[in-house]
C-alpha cells in the first residue's frame, strides 16, 4: 500500500456565511460525521461565535474580500 491509500482523506468545505442557520448545521454535520482532515473557507460577514465552534483540529481559512 502507498502512502496515497494510507493518508488521511481531506474535505474542502466553502460556505459564505457563518450564522445561525440551517447551511451552518449541515456544516457541523460533516465535520463531527465524516472521518478526514477538514478545511473550512468561510466568507466575511461570518459570526465569531460560529467560529469558535468549529472543531480545534479544522483548518479554517476567512476569506475577508
Amino acid at each position: 500500500m502507498d502512502d496515497r491509500a494510507r493518508a488521511r482523506p481531506r474535505v474542502l468545505s466553502v460556505i459564505t456565511r457563518l450564522t445561525l442557520g440551517g447551511s451552518d448545521r449541515r456544516l457541523y454535520d460533516v465535520l463531527h460525521g465524516v472521518p478526514a482532515a477538514h478545511t473550512v473557507v468561510i466568507g466575511a460577514g461570518s459570526a465569531d461565535s460560529q467560529l469558535a465552534r468549529l472543531p480545534a483540529d479544522c483548518e479554517v481559512v476567512v476569506n475577508d474580500d
